[in-house]
């Protein structure tokens, strides 16, 4: 719980260790108490010190079995310490952090703000998401003074030199600087440790009056002292307070479909006038990332158009190349529903890179189909023919390419990317033999003959004179 003192984290964290390496399945632990890891790969967020929380790094010995594991240590590290809050995943590959869905609401009152967490909070729920919790964590029990203004103004005392005095009864105040080399450690004063211990004394702590030059009591200038949960963490975002409601799909369940079920409820969360509501989570670094990239598209687009006008010099076969383009969607649709994989920020990676694959394949058959025609004439024999000398090398060339993909189809990151790009590979070949002719066909018109107008350049004679 927040508010936890980090010795009794730690040790916590040393019970937990022991149950971990129980385990004949994991090889090691290692532990980081009060704060996070250090950022050993480009997609670790860096958690913020906090004395309650301890960050665990895991190694088992298959990664196959991790998904069981997860499942398996889950049960126990809740039955172990049912008074804290765990979540167990897997190593990720993104920015948007280990919560993948997240409601991000922001306006001025902390207490209506996590009132509109709860009630995200209570859809999480009933939509059987877990690791439920908020980026403020809980209300952290406060031993709060009740300041008299009237006595404290008779006696010349102020509300810091009342906490000056706390200070230095509980956690200490510190009063200088010891260098240590090139190490600057603070000289923190505080009361003995019997004393610091029972805050029953607080009242009888003296309180030192500038005007009277004597220590006064604070029971006199305190009228109680009260435990009230108070906000120990404050988030803001462009310097506006913003809580965030946190969850994550149940293992095995497709975090997008999770997120459409629920999305139109919290959207429908009523918000009073100056509070906002945004989506974080996966679903704003797939938007980030997606913004980024769309953004040199058109350019990027519009230099291969131009290139492959500059290749035939003419327009008819890039615009019959070009309308090809489009209809590779198909194939990536397909192979996604198959699989039952989300269209994630790598799918559209494999989506991008199919374009050039298709593109390429597309040029090498129109050359063929354009050398064919200079030398025989323009005539469907000829399209046909030639459709039909390129069908083994362009699908050689994409089986050599869905081969290639093959091993990332076990990968956690890129294995949407690899269906992708297989599948849409494999039907954009089709597309190549199929659309491109039938295309190119409509793109010359009546221009174009049932029979091709020049006999073939190599002919060889198979009479028996010949012979």
């Amino acid at each position: 719980p927040q508010g936890t003192d980090i010795q009794a984290t730690s040790g916590e964290i040393a019970k937990i260790e022991q149950l971990i390496l129980g385990h004949e399945d994991i090889t090691d632990v290692t532990s980081f108490i009060g704060r996070g890891p250090t950022r050993f790969t480009a997609t670790i967020r860096p958690e913020q010190p906090n004395p309650a929380m301890a960050q665990l790094v895991v190694r088992a010995r298959d990664a196959t079995i991790l998904n069981d594991l997860i499942a398996r240590l889950e049960t126990q590290l809740a039955e172990s310490s049912p008074h804290a809050e765990f979540m167990v995943y897997r190593s990720v590959f993104t920015s948007s952090g280990n919560s993948k869905i997240e409601a991000r609401f922001s306006g001025p009152d902390p207490v209506k703000l996590r009132e509109l967490s709860e009630q995200a909070h209570a859809i999480y729920l009933r939509h059987d998401l877990v690791d439920r919790k908020t980026d403020w964590r809980q209300r952290e029990l406060q031993l709060v003074p009740r300041f008299d203004e009237e006595r404290a103004r008779r006696a010349g005392i102020s509300r810091a030199d009342v906490y000056q005095s706390l200070a230095f009864a509980t956690q200490g105040t510190q009063i200088g600087l010891f260098r240590d080399q090139d190490k600057l450690l603070p000289i923190i004063a505080r009361a003995p440790l019997d004393e610091r211990a029972d805050i029953s004394t607080l009242p009888d702590r003296l309180v030192w009056s500038p005007t009277q030059g004597t220590y006064i009591p604070m029971s006199q200038i305190v009228s109680s002292f009260e435990l009230a949960p108070e906000d120990n963490t404050i988030l803001r975002r462009q310097r506006i307070r913003s809580i965030t409601a946190q969850a994550n799909a149940p293992n095995g369940v497709n975090v997008d479909r999770a997120f459409e079920r629920l999305r139109g409820e919290i959207e429908s969360i009523p918000l009073p006038p100056g509070y906002a509501f945004e989506w974080g989570g996966e679903f704003e670094a797939n938007a980030d990332a997606r913004g980024l990239l769309l953004g040199k598209v058109p350019l990027t687009f519009g230099s291969m158009f131009l290139i492959t006008v500059l290749m035939f010099g003419k327009l008819r076969q890039p615009i019959v190349i070009w309308l090809t383009v489009p209809m590779v969607v198909c194939g990536v649709v397909v192979s996604l529903l198959a699989t039952d994989l989300p269209f994630t920020f790598p799918s559209f990676l494999g989506l991008l890179s199919l374009s050039g694959m298709l593109i390429k394949n597309c040029v090498v058959l129109m050359d063929e189909i354009d050398k064919r025609m200079a030398e025989e004439g323009a005539s469907l024999a000829v399209i046909r023919e030639a459709s039909v000398s390129r069908l083994r090398p362009v699908m050689l060339a994409a089986g050599t390419t869905i081969a290639g993909m093959s091993p990332l189809l076990a990968d956690p990151f890129f294995m949407e990317m690899a269906v992708c790009i297989m599948g849409g590979l494999a039907f954009a070949t089709l597309l190549t033999l199929i659309a491109v002719p039938v295309f190119y066909r409509i793109a010359l018109g009546r221009s174009l003959t049932s029979e091709r107008s020049k006999p073939p350049l190599l002919e060889v004679d198979r009479s028996p004179a010949s012979a």
